[in-house]
Protein backbone atom coordinates (compact mmCIF):
# COMPACT_ATOMS: atom_id res chain seq x y z
CA UNK A 1 0.00 0.00 0.00
CA UNK A 2 1.21 3.66 -0.73
CA UNK A 3 0.30 6.72 1.05
CA UNK A 4 1.31 10.26 0.42
CA UNK A 5 0.67 12.82 3.60
CA UNK A 6 0.74 16.14 3.11
CA UNK A 7 2.06 17.66 6.23
CA UNK A 8 4.32 20.69 6.71
CA UNK A 9 4.52 19.99 10.79
CA UNK A 10 8.31 18.05 10.55
CA UNK A 11 7.20 16.43 14.31
CA UNK A 12 4.01 15.46 13.03
CA UNK A 13 5.00 14.00 9.93
CA UNK A 14 7.79 12.54 11.00
CA UNK A 15 5.96 10.83 13.56
CA UNK A 16 2.80 9.87 11.22
CA UNK A 17 5.17 7.98 8.68
CA UNK A 18 7.43 6.34 11.48
CA UNK A 19 4.19 4.64 12.47
CA UNK A 20 3.15 3.37 9.63
CA UNK A 21 6.17 2.11 8.40
CA UNK A 22 4.75 -1.57 9.06
CA UNK A 23 1.77 -0.61 7.20
CA UNK A 24 2.90 0.85 4.49
CA UNK A 25 5.13 3.23 2.39
CA UNK A 26 4.78 6.28 2.92
CA UNK A 27 5.70 9.02 1.25
CA UNK A 28 5.58 12.85 2.61
CA UNK A 29 4.86 16.44 1.06
CA UNK A 30 5.71 19.99 3.10
CA UNK A 31 3.37 21.62 0.74
CA UNK A 32 0.18 21.60 -1.62
CA UNK A 33 2.47 21.66 -4.32
CA UNK A 34 4.65 18.97 -3.35
CA UNK A 35 1.95 16.75 -2.76
CA UNK A 36 0.39 17.43 -6.18
CA UNK A 37 3.90 16.68 -7.91
CA UNK A 38 4.15 13.38 -5.77
CA UNK A 39 0.56 12.46 -6.76
CA UNK A 40 1.34 13.25 -10.45
CA UNK A 41 4.81 11.42 -10.57
CA UNK A 42 2.66 8.28 -9.01
CA UNK A 43 0.19 8.80 -11.44
CA UNK A 44 2.52 8.97 -14.47
CA UNK A 45 4.29 5.69 -13.48
CA UNK A 46 0.30 3.85 -12.86
CA UNK A 47 2.09 3.70 -9.47
CA UNK A 48 -1.14 6.15 -7.77
CA UNK A 49 -1.35 6.48 -4.13
CA UNK A 50 -3.72 3.92 -2.27
CA UNK A 51 -4.62 6.62 0.26
CA UNK A 52 -3.63 10.30 0.95
CA UNK A 53 -3.99 12.26 4.42
CA UNK A 54 -3.67 16.00 3.31
CA UNK A 55 -3.24 18.88 6.40
CA UNK A 56 -5.76 21.87 5.84
CA UNK A 57 -3.63 24.63 6.55
CA UNK A 58 -0.15 24.52 4.35
CA UNK A 59 2.08 27.19 3.13
CA UNK A 60 0.91 28.17 -0.58
CA UNK A 61 -1.94 25.87 -1.78
CA UNK A 62 -4.16 24.74 1.11
CA UNK A 63 -5.61 20.80 1.88
CA UNK A 64 -9.07 21.57 -0.23
CA UNK A 65 -7.35 23.18 -3.46
CA UNK A 66 -4.94 20.11 -2.81
CA UNK A 67 -7.36 17.78 -3.10
CA UNK A 68 -9.37 19.68 -6.20
CA UNK A 69 -5.99 19.41 -7.98
CA UNK A 70 -5.84 15.51 -7.07
CA UNK A 71 -9.57 14.84 -8.18
CA UNK A 72 -9.13 16.52 -11.25
CA UNK A 73 -6.06 14.38 -11.91
CA UNK A 74 -8.15 11.39 -11.21
CA UNK A 75 -11.11 12.44 -13.48
CA UNK A 76 -9.15 13.52 -16.18
CA UNK A 77 -6.43 10.29 -16.27
CA UNK A 78 -9.06 7.83 -15.55
CA UNK A 79 -7.30 6.93 -12.47
CA UNK A 80 -8.71 4.98 -10.02
CA UNK A 81 -9.62 7.66 -6.97
CA UNK A 82 -7.62 7.57 -4.11
CA UNK A 83 -9.26 7.56 -0.47
CA UNK A 84 -8.43 10.92 0.74
CA UNK A 85 -9.13 12.63 3.95
CA UNK A 86 -8.34 15.91 5.48
CA UNK A 87 -6.66 16.44 8.32
CA UNK A 88 -7.78 19.75 9.88
CA UNK A 89 -8.00 21.50 13.40
CA UNK A 90 -11.42 23.39 12.13
CA UNK A 91 -14.45 22.45 14.44
CA UNK A 92 -16.50 20.01 12.58
CA UNK A 93 -19.36 22.67 11.46
CA UNK A 94 -17.13 23.75 9.26
CA UNK A 95 -16.37 20.21 7.19
CA UNK A 96 -18.19 21.08 3.93
CA UNK A 97 -15.91 20.19 1.48
CA UNK A 98 -18.46 19.04 -1.17
CA UNK A 99 -18.20 15.75 -1.13
CA UNK A 100 -14.45 15.68 -2.87
CA UNK A 101 -13.36 13.62 0.01
CA UNK A 102 -13.55 10.38 1.98
CA UNK A 103 -13.33 11.99 5.58
CA UNK A 104 -11.99 14.19 8.00
CA UNK A 105 -9.31 13.21 10.48
CA UNK A 106 -9.19 15.97 13.86
CA UNK A 107 -6.46 17.43 14.84
CA UNK A 108 -4.47 16.92 17.02
CA UNK A 109 -3.92 13.50 15.41
CA UNK A 110 -4.88 10.27 16.86
CA UNK A 111 -2.67 7.54 15.24
CA UNK A 112 -5.09 4.84 15.88
CA UNK A 113 -7.77 6.63 13.60
CA UNK A 114 -5.11 6.66 10.74
CA UNK A 115 -3.78 3.16 11.17
CA UNK A 116 -7.72 2.02 11.65
CA UNK A 117 -8.08 3.77 7.94
CA UNK A 118 -5.16 1.79 6.89
CA UNK A 119 -6.32 -1.75 8.18
CA UNK A 120 -9.72 -1.50 6.84
CA UNK A 121 -8.89 -0.07 3.26
CA UNK A 122 -10.76 -2.76 0.94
Amino acid sequence: MRILLAEDDSKISNFVSMSLEKYASCDVAKTGDEAIDLYTLGASKRDAYDLCFIDYIMPGINGFDTIKHIRDLENNKKLQKSGIYLMTSMPEAEWDMDGICDGFIKKPLDISEIIHIITTRE
